[in-house]
This record gives structure tokens, sequence and C-alpha cells, in this order.
């Protein structure tokens, strides 16, 4: 045994692994704010690439790590209660449509059609929040467009995931993914 193995080791990994997939949600979310929005609340969502990475390598408690450090620390940089509440709600109602339907469901579904369940439920949270707001369920009418919208980047999140962890899966000593 060499003094810098020890059983703790594992541990040290998922722990750095969970903070570069937070690193990178960050900025990737950072990136993403600075271009213009074609349609209100539409956005790629790239950075949920990272949170949906952290499920399928490292399980849901890692997922919800990745998930409230990127919001949190975007909420703390932009200093926007709206954005802040928004991105809360719908990235942990994401990973409450994502985590069941990975743990019991990968085989049936897939993980770009995991992933875009997750973006369906990002955005009926996200639309609730901003009606919450404003005090009118008037802004629902944008839910059709975010929905169509989200269905497709949820599948190419879902997608850039799955190649993302068949790229770091064997850097952890993986030979499959787990399912959680």
């Amino acid at each position: 045994m060499t003094p810098f193995r020890t059983e703790r080791t594992p541990r040290v990994r998922k722990l750095v692994l969970v903070a570069l997939l937070a690193a990178c949600a960050l900025a990737v979310h950072t990136v993403e704010a600075a271009f213009p929005l074609p349609y209100p609340g539409l956005k790629l969502g790239i950075a949920n690439v990272f949170s949906l990475s952290a499920l399928m390598l490292l399980g849901a408690p890692a997922a919800l790590a990745v998930t409230a450090l990127r919001v949190f620390l975007s909420a703390l940089f932009s200093a926007n209660l709206f954005a802040f509440t928004c991105a809360a709600a719908g990235g942990f109602a994401a990973l409450g449509a994502m985590i069941p339907l990975y743990r019991w469901g990968k085989t049936v579904f897939g993980v770009p059609a995991i992933s875009a369940a997750g973006a369906t439920a990002f955005n009926v949270a996200q639309v609730a929040v901003a009606s919450f707001w404003i005090g009118s369920a008037s802004v629902f009418y944008l839910l059709p467009v975010l929905l169509a919208a989200g269905l497709a980047t949820g599948w190419g999140t879902g997608v850039l995931a799955d190649i993302l962890c068949q790229r770091v899966a064997p850097l952890l000593g993986q030979t499959g993914l787990r399912i959680s």
C-alpha cells in the first residue's frame, strides 16, 4: 500500500468529479446566459448535460449537488432572484423527472428521452414560477413553444450527456454506467 492510496480515494475522486461537473455546468450556463433569448424563457439548457452526467456516473445525490451548486452560484453571480427561483424550480423538477426514469427505465427509454422528460419538467416548473411572480396565469401561453423546444433541446442534451459519460466512465474504472 502506498502512502497516497487510502480507502477514502474513491470518495475523494467522486467529490472532485462533482466539483468538476458543477464548474463545467456553471461555465456553460454563464456562456449560454450571454446569448439573447429568441423567445421568453427559451434556451438550449446545455448546462444540464453535467447534471445528467452526474446522475449517470455517480447517482442521484451527486446530480442534486451539481444542480444545486450551479443554481446557487449562478444566482450569486447574477444577483437575480427571479432567475434563481426559475432555475431552482426548473432544475429540481427536471431531476425529479429524470432520477426515477433513469433508475427504473433507462433501458426502456434511453438517455435522450429521459433528458427530454427532464426538459419538459423544467419548462413546466419555470412557467409556474413565472406565473407566481407576476401573479397571472397568462404566462402559460408560452408553454407550448417551450415544451416543443424543450423536447428537441432535451433530446440533444441527453445525447451529449451520453457521449460525455461514455468518455468519462473508463477514467473512473467503470466498464458500464451504473444505474443509481
